[in-house]
């Protein structure tokens, strides 16, 4: 399982205020209101929560919880399957953390937003919209981005376009993004470079999680 995996899942379901996720393909229906499915449920929950709490000392909370939820759903999988979920496939993942509740775990979630607050302080991110891209000689990909607010423009590399040149269009390049990017020192040219890391963009206006 990736990490954060089920740290992102549990953003979702906080999201959706504790209803039940709708993925585009449902598992049957299942009748998650008797008294003993919800005691399975919250004894999973409950199994989870002291799991995370009492193993975390020294780990990431993200990474404790993924371990956790692991063990928790690998040793109650004759019971889950008992009330149909397959909690193997994503779409059964999904659908049973709805109704696991992590979201009642004391302090989870403020321990989960200061790890990834703390993740994302170490990064160097820029926020901008692209100039232009071309191939250098080397075969590296040099980008040119502008900041949306100062209008300062900032000379990127990068092993990959942003956007595919052959789609590129006005709109395109006017799409605001966040790239997080690594400094590198060029002992030939006496200068830094700045590259992009790999995975460390969208062009939705949020960063995507990239484990260092």
């Amino acid at each position: 399982m990736k990490t954060l995996n089920i740290a992102v899942l549990l953003i979702l379901a906080l999201s959706s205020c504790g209803q039940s996720v709708s993925p585009d393909k449902q598992q049957p229906s299942i009748k998650s209101t008797s008294q003993e499915v919800l005691a399975i449920y919250l004894r999973m929950t409950t199994e989870i929560c002291n799991c995370t709490s009492t193993t975390m000392k020294g780990n990431r909370p993200s990474t404790t919880l993924d371990s956790c939820y692991k063990v928790v759903v690998d040793k109650s999988i004759d019971t889950l399957i008992a009330i149909g979920y397959d909690s193997t496939s994503e779409i059964g993942r999904i659908k049973l953390l709805s109704e696991i509740r992590l979201y009642l775990c004391e302090d989870l979630y403020s321990l989960l937003k200061k790890e990834w607050a703390d993740r994302d302080a170490n990064k160097l991110l820029f926020k901008g919209t692209i100039v232009s891209q071309k191939q250098l000689s080397n075969g590296e990909i040099e980008i040119v981005m502008v900041d949306g607010k100062t209008k300062v423009q900032k000379k990127f590399k990068s092993q990959s376009f942003l956007r595919d040149p052959m789609q590129v269009n006005k709109n395109t390049l006017s799409y605001e993004m966040i790239i997080e990017y690594e400094v590198r020192h060029n002992s030939e040219m006496k200068q830094d470079d700045y590259y992009i890391k790999e995975g460390g963009y969208n062009g939705v206006g949020t960063i995507n999680k990239v484990d260092n």
